[in-house]
This record gives C-alpha cells, structure tokens and sequence, in this order.
C-alpha cells in the first residue's frame, strides 16, 4: 500500500511538476489596426477574411519573459455580458495541450467563441509592447 502511495505521488509530480511549464510555449497575435473603421461589427468568425491583406499585421511571441508576462495576464479574464464585439483581433495559443483562441475589440472586450470577457491588462500589454 505504502508503496502504491508512494509511485502515485512520485508519477503525479513526474506528470504536473517542474516538467510543465505554467505559460504557453507560442503566442500567435494577429490584428488591424484599430482605427479602421467598417460599416457594421465585425465579428470573430469573419475577422480572417474581412479585411484587406495588406491591413493583417502577425505577431508571434517565443521569448520566454514575453511568454510568461503574457501568460499571467491570460489569468485575468473576467466574464463579462456582451451582445457582440467588434472584432480588430485574435490570440491564439497553447497552454497544457489545449488550443485556445479569443477575438478582442479595442475596448478590452474579448470572446471565446461562447463567452464574453474584459481583460485590461492583456489589451495595456498589447497596447504598450506592441503599439495595437
């Protein structure tokens, strides 16, 4: 038994550990500019097509200290009601082996495809590193 508890907690760190990093390993940022402006919302399953290809910009994080500042920030989604946004941009990355994807609007606003949500400090930290 002792050793049964003992291989169980040995595999569980082994599994969840030092060995998983807590950030993602890739950011994947793509977005216009957020001053463009369109005759009605724009919203997330059009984004990739709506615009003109010259207006996409991409932006692809792998530094470490860029992955984990915002990784945190991801932390801070706060559920919010929306009727809909006006989509300008969308994150996508991998955290634990699940894909994640979120369309944001200029105002903060981001939604997962089902749910809305605000996250200031995502949208200062796009804002401020990368001047969206």
């Amino acid at each position: 038994m002792r050793s049964m508890l003992l291989a169980f907690l040995l595999s569980t760190f082994i599994n969840f550990g030092f060995s998983q990093n807590n950030y993602p390993r890739s950011i994947k940022i793509t977005y216009v500019n957020f001053s463009i402006e369109t005759f009605f919302a724009i919203p997330c399953n059009f984004f990739d097509k709506e615009f003109a290809k010259n207006d996409y910009k991409l932006l692809q994080l792998k530094k470490k200290s860029e992955l984990i500042i915002f990784g945190n920030s991801f932390q801070k989604f706060v559920k919010v009601k929306a009727n809909g946004i006006d989509v300008r941009g969308k994150i996508e990355y991998v955290l634990h082996g699940h894909q994640f994807k979120y369309c944001f609007d200029k105002f903060a606003i981001f939604n997962d495809g089902v749910n809305y949500f605000r996250n200031i400090e995502l949208v200062i930290l796009l804002k401020k590193n990368f001047r969206i």
